[in-house]
């Protein structure tokens, strides 16, 4: 099979999917995974002891006018250290009944929205290519330096400011002052920094970057954990669109009184096109 990433993180790869249904069993399942480092950092990228997953079949039966929903969750993790440096993970799924009434039982559902949010033009996919002495200048202009203030040039190199290590040289380690509007007809520019400074100079600072809402609505008697997680880097249900860097950004639970379910939606939100998301900042 092609490889599937898995996982809270979506470092998990995905390398055999078991499913087991019979007349007189109730299902189960079993997901085998490896994962390229450490046990601890398997153990923190697996899906939660107790989640259910969407790579399995859900499937409902009525029982004196009961709907049993039957849903398999993680009920066992088995993490395995191999003699390459990497681990097999194994994922037991088991069978979990969840009572409600006929009329309230629903399906999981999911909803997708693509959306725009307006982003930083040094940040936009066509520039990442642009050298960073080039950025500064094109960042000096976006932050509001005028061309006749001063910056520092030295050779195809641009500072806004010298360090107290350059200041306190004789020659100011090579550094030399010129004004802004000096500076760009000093250096070099690429053909692309070049287009990005000059739309710079024509107002243009930012660009609507594109994005992706995924949501998921489900029900279920009981709360999850999955709180612990908002805010950090997460793979959505496997219903989300291939690829992209996701991060689980919003978690509500809703019940009226006398009700037995939740109604749980979840969110995440992808980085915009050609980003990720910071794991440093966003990580588990």
């Amino acid at each position: 099979m092609n490889s599937t990433y898995y996982g809270k993180t979506g470092d998990l790869i995905i390398t055999d999917i078991q499913y087991t249904d019979a007349l007189d069993d109730v299902p189960s399942g079993t997901i085998t995974c490896t994962f390229p480092g450490t046990i601890a950092e398997a153990i923190a990228a697996a899906p939660e002891p107790g989640t259910s997953t969407e790579l399995l079949p859900e499937s409902s039966y009525d029982s004196l006018g009961t709907t049993i929903r039957v849903r398999l969750v993680l009920t066992n993790r088995t993490f395995s250290g191999g003699k390459d440096g990497s681990v097999t993970v194994t994922l037991k799924y088991g069978f979990r009944e969840e009572d409600a009434k006929s009329t309230d039982a629903q399906p999981t559902s999911y909803q997708i929205t693509g959306t725009t949010s307006q982003t930083s033009i040094l940040l936009h996919p066509r520039y990442a290519d642009v050298p960073e002495s080039e950025k500064t200048l094109a960042n000096a202009l976006i932050s509001g330096t005028k061309p006749y203030e001063s910056v520092y040039v030295r050779g195809n190199e641009i500072k806004t400011r010298l360090s107290s290590e350059d200041r306190a040289s004789e020659s100011n380690n090579g550094w030399k002052q010129k004004t802004l509007e000096e500076a760009i007809k000093l250096i070099k520019l690429s053909k692309l920094g070049a287009e990005l400074i000059a739309k710079i100079q024509n107002g243009i600072h930012f660009y609507l970057g594109s994005g992706c809402e995924f949501v998921e609505t489900s029900y279920s008697t009981g709360m999850e954990t999955a709180i612990n997680h908002l805010g950090k880097i997460s793979m959505p249900p496997a219903a989300a669109p291939n690829g992209g860097s996701w991060l689980f950004s919003n978690l509500e639970a809703t019940k009226e009184r006398g009700e037995q379910r939740w109604k749980i939606q979840k969110k995440w939100k992808s980085a915009d096109s050609g980003a990720k998301w910071d794991k440093e900042l966003y990580g588990n």
